[in-house]
């Protein structure tokens, strides 16, 4: 059973790393992707307790009585259930319409959790409370409502207090210079976007949009004279220009300069996959629409390379947020759901991730991907059997792949089903010809199946195997050492691998808990002791381990503390067979005549 636990948890890892890594080409384009598209410009807000509160009100388990729903959002959201968290807060909010504090808790869950429609309502209740005390981005979130349908006086004066914190130096003109292209007045437009312009740092985002706004109110030759501006500078804020400008040049009948802009970029950015997708569709005489091309597109780009720069610099639900501004923005644009899946990995909230993914439809260039990653995810959260049901999908689609196999396998390894999750792995080591180092982890891994049937002299080959491909890896010197010392053979060639082991990894409990369990069953009693002793402070909760320094100290004459030991380790993650066979020696030491058997 130890051996099995440290393979799956070495695997996990192995198996995170590949997806990654599987994912890498439409993760990388993610941000091109959230440059093409259409807009949608769904309706207008809706009443703040409606369609979210409903999602919820079967539940129904907050304590019944005024402070029921309070208590029941915080429980939420210190779980990470925004959804769940904002729906209780909008019902604490209906008992206490003057609560600022539940009210903002209650506006923070809505944009976490993506119903932008409830908060840009409550966003207006917590202005109409008091305007002067709104933050940014509750102001922010209130403009973005008005403009997102068309009201761009509405906007406008919404955004009379200028945004002084967070990115508002960047956002309040861009907003003001698009509002003012939507009503056609160019000479507004140019006072909107004169601070940026006038920035030295800020002037490429600044011409970038001078450039899209230009192209929008029709006024072509500034916005073809702006393009190639853009994108022959030394060092382009983004490749957006570059589409951009193709596409005014295909929508003009110069598709021959379209396609040759094409080549010429492709080959200075090395066949960016942005480019080369929007190349291919010049080349079949369509137009490379982009979402630059109208006020929330563009707005939506905006807030999609924030929610980038968040991202990198791992402040996350910072990122999330303006992910789904973005969205609110251009709600055709699913591939933001793939960016708000890999956020939410990152947060530990597998659940979360899980139902972003499953938004990306299949025939999304990003749907594979996804598909993938949502199994992943569905199998950190602990469900099993939907994450198996989704790989054996994806099996069908792509039979023989590695990565699938191998996920399915550990899943049916998970579930104790032994015989299935050899099955799959058997299946990848027949498609291997000649074994590479790279290989270890699949002999590795499906050793642990054949020692959890009781079939050793394959669990060894493959350990050997794994053995010879990698023969520093501290995992396999610790399985193989400690097996070899189980079972009473190999003993000192085992011991020193293990001791290899620990003085790779010397805060490893399991490989500590190894090398004691190797002093022990050489009789090295005090030794044993003292090893073991090291290996309880660094994983204090392992039945295992627990129960190893219990039979230790029985053997040097310790019993009160051996029995303490025993009754600890039933304590902890003691299976069936562990518990009935530790109770039996608690048992067997209160009547003193216990006796250690060798094993």
């Amino acid at each position: 059973m130890k051996v099995l636990r440290s393979v799956l948890e070495h695997k996990s890892h192995i198996y995170a790393k590949a997806l990654k890594l599987t994912a890498a080409l439409a993760a990388g384009s993610i941000l091109a992707a959230c440059t093409t598209g259409g807009t949608g410009n769904s309706g207008g807000a809706q009443p703040i307790t409606g369609s979210l509160y409903s999602e919820f009100k079967a539940y129904d388990d907050a304590p019944d009585n005024e402070f029921g729903p309070f208590v029941a959002a915080t429980l939420a959201q210190q779980t990470d259930q925004s959804t769940r968290a904002a729906a209780y807060y909008i019902d604490a909010f209906g008992s206490a319409p003057e609560s600022r504090f539940v009210a903002d808790r209650a506006f923070s869950q809505l944009l976490m959790s993506g119903h932008l429609v409830e908060a840009t309502d409550v966003a207006a209740k917590l202005v109409e409370l008091s305007p002067e005390e709104a933050d940014d981005l509750v102001r922010l979130t209130h403009a973005l409502a008005a403009f997102k349908n068309g009201d761009w006086p509405g906007a406008r004066k919404r955004l009379e207090v200028q945004l002084s914190s967070g990115f508002g130096f960047l956002l309040s003109p861009l907003l003001h210079a698009w509002s003012f292209a939507a009503e056609d007045d160019v000479e507004a437009v140019d006072t909107a976007l004169a601070p940026l312009l006038a920035n030295e740092q800020l002037r490429g985002i600044g011409l970038e949009h001078k450039a899209f706004i230009y192209d929008y109110m029709g006024r072509s030759d500034e916005a073809l004279e702006l393009y190639d501006i853009l994108v022959n500078a030394e060092r382009p804020t983004s490749l957006q220009p570059v589409v951009a400008y193709a596409s005014l040049l295909f929508r003009m009948g110069d598709r021959a300069a379209a396609r040759s802009l094409f080549t010429e970029q492709a080959k200075r950015y090395n066949n960016h996959p942005f480019l080369l997708q929007h190349a291919g569709l010049i080349l079949q005489g369509r137009d490379a629409k982009q979402v630059a091309a109208s006020p929330s597109g563009a707005m939506a780009i905006v807030f999609g390379r924030l929610a980038n720069e968040f991202f990198q610099s791992k402040s996350y639900r910072v990122a999330v947020i303006y992910h789904r501004l973005a969205f609110y923005l251009t709600p055709d644009l699913t591939e933001i759901h793939y960016r708000l899946g890999q956020i939410f990995e990152q947060l530990n909230n597998p659940l979360s991730a899980a139902n972003e993914y499953s938004l990306i439809p299949a025939k999304n260039p990003l749907g594979l991907a996804a598909r993938s990653r949502r199994a992943s995810a569905l199998r950190q959260s602990g469900d099993l059997d939907g994450a198996t049901e989704l790989f054996k999908g994806l099996l069908k689609e792509r039979p023989g792949d590695r990565l699938v196999l191998s996920a399915l396998g550990d899943i049916a390894f998970a579930q104790s089903d032994f015989e299935t999750g050899i099955e799959y792995y058997s299946k990848i080591i027949e498609a291997i010809e000649t074994p590479v180092p790279n290989d270890w982890p699949v002999y590795y891994t499906r050793s642990a199946g054949y020692e959890r049937l009781g079939n050793w002299e394959q669990a060894e080959a493959d350990l050997l195997t794994a053995f010879e491909l990698n023969p520093e890896d501290p995992n396999i010197l610790n399985n193989l050492g400690y097996s070899w010392i189980d079972r009473g053979i190999n003993i000192e060639r085992a011991k020193g691998m293990i001791e290899k082991a620990v003085a790779a990894r010397p805060d490893d409990g399991a490989f500590a808990d190894s090398l004691g369990w190797a002093y022990y069953l050489t009789g090295d009693y005090e030794r044993a002791v003292r090893q073991l002793e090291k290996a309880v402070r660094l994983e204090p909760t392992s039945a295992t381990i627990n129960d190893h320094l219990g039979d230790a100290y029985w053997k040097v004459g310790r019993r009160i503390e051996a029995r303490f030991q025993w009754r600890h380790a039933l304590e902890g993650d003691a299976d069936d067979e562990e518990r009935v066979r530790i109770a039996q020696k608690i048992e067997a030491g209160r009547l003193a005549e216990y006796e250690q058997p060798q094993t």
